[in-house]
């Protein structure tokens, strides 16, 4: 069996173990996600507050943050149906639980570096200034 050694919970030694570290570690990153998403979507905010780039932009940027909020709640409907699905997948074992925190765990990860990666323009930096002309996300 291949480790991942990214997986945290890999090495548990019980089914009811890993299902408990996946527990723990799949609400860290869910809380990791949303706040990413709500800090994306106030830099947004204030960017449209401060219209330094105009009021066509300062619109724009309002509704980027509006459908960043929305996108973020659909993804939490769909990560929790997905990972519904793998779990009745594997219904007659033991491995059910564990498949589906497991896989909320993995797709709060991957929701968070995609977050990072599309609007990278907007996480890491303290408030974007007007030479911030390019506004397709993942690009610098």
């Amino acid at each position: 069996m291949d480790v991942d050694h990214s997986d945290p919970c890999s090495n548990q030694a019980s089914n009811a173990d890993t299902r408990e570290c996946y527990l723990k570690n799949e609400t860290r990153a869910n809380a990791e996600a949303d706040a990413l998403a709500q800090e994306i979507a106030s830099r947004f905010r204030e960017s449209a507050r401060k219209a330094i780039d105009g009021p066509v932009v300062a619109q724009c940027d309002r509704k980027a943050a509006n459908a960043l909020e929305r996108s973020q709640q659909a993804w939490k409907a769909y990560r929790t149906q997905y990972c519904k699905a793998l779990m009745f997948r594997d219904t007659t074992g033991s491995a059910a639980g564990t498949e589906f925190e497991g896989c909320m765990f993995a797709l709060a990860q991957r929701r968070t570096q995609e977050l990072q990666s599309d609007f990278e323009n907007f996480v890491d930096e303290p408030q974007r200034d007007s030479s911030t002309k390019n506004r397709t996300p993942g690009s610098t």
